[in-house]
């Protein structure tokens, strides 16, 4: 324990010690780059896809759930959960701001590797627009769209950008 507060302690000097040059060439921060104020409302918490309702470029699967969650760094937690045709289980999570910069995605397959790189940028209030890349090309492009009342929620993806159309609705997990 000790060591690891006199290790805190030294990497704070030597950032307190950095040149003024140094810290003024880093980026000022975006004022809207905080999704704790552009996240829409309605968009946080639990989704439960209508497997029944919407259309697969494949197999659909038998479940799928989504999340979304504010996180640290002004980001929003973007979390799935899916039970394939097969009864195969998989998880995905990005944290991301919604200005459209690139986050890592990390799959239940790749474990800490990053199977790509997902950007997500407020397009209105009711439009994410979502951009996939994998080895600095995009593979993906969509979009999460809230209904009016924000009782539905439609993610359209693929490589064309409409192969897939999931319809969620808001799922409360106690009832």
């Amino acid at each position: 324990m000790r060591t690891l507060l006199v290790m805190t302690l030294s990497a704070m000097a030597v950032a307190l010690a950095a040149p003024a040059a140094a810290q003024q060439a880093a980026p000022a921060p975006s004022l809207h780059a905080n999704a704790f104020e552009q996240a829409p409302a309605a968009l946080l918490g639990a989704w439960k896809a209508d497997v029944a309702a919407s259309k697969y470029a494949g197999t659909p699967p038998r479940a799928n759930y989504r999340t979304f969650a504010y996180t640290d760094g002004g980001k929003v937690l973007v979390s799935s959960m899916t039970l394939g045709a097969t009864g195969r289980q998989s998880m995905l999570h990005w944290a991301v701001a919604l200005d459209g910069s690139p986050a890592p995605e990390f799959t239940s397959g790749n474990r800490s590797i990053p199977s790509s790189v997902v950007g997500l940028k407020k397009q209105d209030e009711t439009t994410l627009v979502m951009t996939v890349w994998q080895y600095g090309k995009v593979t993906l492009t969509g979009s999460f769209k809230l209904s009016p009342d924000g009782g539905t929620l439609t993610y359209t993806y693929g490589a064309k950008g409409d192969d897939n159309v999931i319809t969620y609705k808001k799922w409360d997990m106690v009832g």
